[in-house]
């Protein structure tokens, strides 16, 4: 059930007939009622929306760092939805060695993964992670974050 607020003229919040209502940011919008698609998703779709689906996990998890590196982008957008679009960077230092190895390729969200060659005298070695993430205009940078400790098993 819609409920229709401040009067016929303020924002619509849920579904009322055709029409899907919500406060998003404190801006009301409004948007046709999606509709079921009956023909199946072509592979090219599943394997997109694979991608998505894994790069939404992996910054959802990281929620708390990323609503704090990316809270300059509430105004506009959520801090997640931002943190999707831009690139990631890792650092990753042997605390054994006191050695660092650093990642700055930066891989995109279409990617759906990140994976990196470590090399092999850290295996076996405490790990400390950090990662930041870059726009792709590379006018915005988040703050890095500490993402733990780990080791490298062979």
């Amino acid at each position: 059930m819609g409920k229709i607020l401040k009067g016929i003229l303020g924002g619509v919040s849920g579904l009322i007939g055709p029409v899907v209502g919500a406060v998003v940011r404190g801006v009301a919008t409004i948007r046709s009622r999606p509709k079921k698609s009956t023909k199946p998703a072509a592979d090219s779709q599943i394997e997109h929306r694979t991608k998505f689906g894994m790069a939404t996990q992996f910054i959802t998890s990281l929620s708390p760092l990323i609503n704090i590196g990316y809270q300059a982008f509430n105004k506009t957008m959520s801090s997640t939805n931002a943190a999707v679009q831009d690139r990631l960077f890792v650092a990753i230092f042997d605390t054994q060695l006191l050695r660092s190895v650093m990642y700055t390729g930066g891989a995109i969200r279409s990617a759906g993964k990140y994976e990196a060659t470590v090399p092999m005298y850290y295996a076996g070695h405490p790990l400390q992670v950090w990662a930041f993430f870059q726009s792709d205009d590379r006018k915005s940078i988040s703050t890095s974050q500490y993402l733990g400790t780990t080791v490298l098993n062979i």
